[in-house]
């Protein structure tokens, strides 16, 4: 394996990525044995096109073929493959920035060449940006929405994920048993912190389900960069004799901290004491919520602290910005309205810096804020009718 892709320091395929799949290097090896003027199909997976593990792999395209044209066939057309599929066909050539797209959305491929006659669009992609097959009226919001924004990864904010413990059913707890520990030792509270999961964070609010995570932090320091030690298993007896219950798995467990009963190090534990927005990675509501109860979040959730929270909270929360996340800027669709919040897209998406001092606003002010045609508020707010 080392002898085909290199090393991760010197890696010899520009495609290949750690966490990558690796038709991707298939991609650039076919690519590479082309003549010039050459042209490569390949029928693959089409994560490519919006995954991180991608990213690599479109730069690829961008800045050394022509893509000539790229047929998203989607889900369920091949018996054989549980993926998702498309086909792209590659020119070795200078790109000319004309490539032509079309989601396939028949449910037969008999009359695909006329399907793809009458509905295809001609696209061009730029660097280190997702593919996603827009029709006009979409390339019109997109547009707007990139000249009126500034990229979250510009604004002073911090995304992090939450806790891992390794073993969810030693640490996190719920309220009958947190009730019955703190009757034995109420010093026992002190490291008994609520919990929200994913599915705790819909339609802008907290349902917090009275659950509690035994937070034996591994140690971290504060914003005046003072040490807050480990937690010590042995000044709580009865969430150690609780913990002790699965002492087999929560030793073998990789999310470990300097004792089994640890969690793992977090460098930013501190962030979860302060203002900040929480949100699920998995959503179909894509729900931004600001949380002022010092609520900690599972592996299933993000939490950002930084400025203008509220304003960024109400503007992701907004249809407008539910809409071009999901279909424009990321599309991590994992099927039936359900898509992914993840990091490395939601960092990428633009947003206008807020003017006059103003929070929050209505569906209406946020579409007028982005220049948008009464056509394009029609389009978008019948995605939600």
């Amino acid at each position: 394996i080392i002898k085909i892709i290199g090393s991760k320091k010197t890696p010899k395929y520009k495609t290949y990525t750690g966490r990558g799949d690796i038709y991707c290097l298939f991609y650039e090896r076919g690519f590479k044995l082309l003549k010039p003027q050459g042209f490569l199909t390949y029928i693959t997976s089409n994560k490519w096109m919006r995954a991180q593990y991608g990213e690599n792999l479109r730069n690829y395209f961008v800045e050394n073929t022509n893509p000539i044209s790229l047929i998203d066939l989607g889900e369920g057309r091949f018996s054989s493959a549980t993926v998702d599929t498309n086909i792209i066909t590659l020119q070795k050539a200078v790109n000319q920035n004309n490539l032509t797209a079309v989601t396939y959305n028949e449910d037969s491929l008999d009359n695909i060449a006329h399907y793809i006659k009458l509905n295809s669009v001609k696209m061009a992609f730029s660097l280190n940006e997702n593919w996603a097959i827009l029709n006009p009226i979409e390339v019109s919001i997109k547009n707007k929405i990139i000249k009126n924004g500034v990229p979250l990864e510009k604004w002073d904010i911090k995304i992090d994920y939450g806790i891992k413990t390794g073993y969810n059913d030693a640490f996190i707890i719920d309220e009958k048993t947190r009730q019955e520990i703190i009757a034995k030792d109420p010093k026992s509270d002190e490291i008994l912190k609520p919990i929200l999961r994913g599915r705790d964070i819909v339609k802008n609010e907290i349902n917090f389900a009275n659950l509690y995570l035994i937070a034996t932090h591994n140690g971290y320091y504060d914003d005046h960069h003072n040490l807050i030690t480990a937690v010590n298993i042995n000044d709580y007896e009865v969430v150690k004799d609780h913990l002790d219950k699965h002492l087999e798995k929560i030793a073998k467990r990789s999310d470990k901290g300097k004792t089994p009963y640890n969690l793992r190090d977090c460098a930013y534990m501190n962030e979860f004491f302060k203002p900040k927005i929480v949100y699920s990675e998995i959503t179909t509501d894509a729900s931004f919520v600001i949380d002022h109860n010092n609520y900690l979040i599972n592996q299933t959730c993000y939490i950002m602290t930084g400025d203008h929270l509220e304003y960024i909270a109400n503007t992701l929360s907004s249809k407008l910005f539910k809409y071009v996340f999901k279909n424009i800027f990321s599309g991590a669709s994992l099927g039936d309205d359900v898509y992914r919040c993840l990091k490395y897209a939601l960092i990428k998406l633009p947003i206008r810096p807020p003017e006059g001092g103003k929070a929050i606003m209505t569906d209406d002010e946020i579409f007028d804020l982005y220049e948008l045609s009464e056509n394009e508020k029609e389009y978008i707010l019948l995605k939600y009718n």
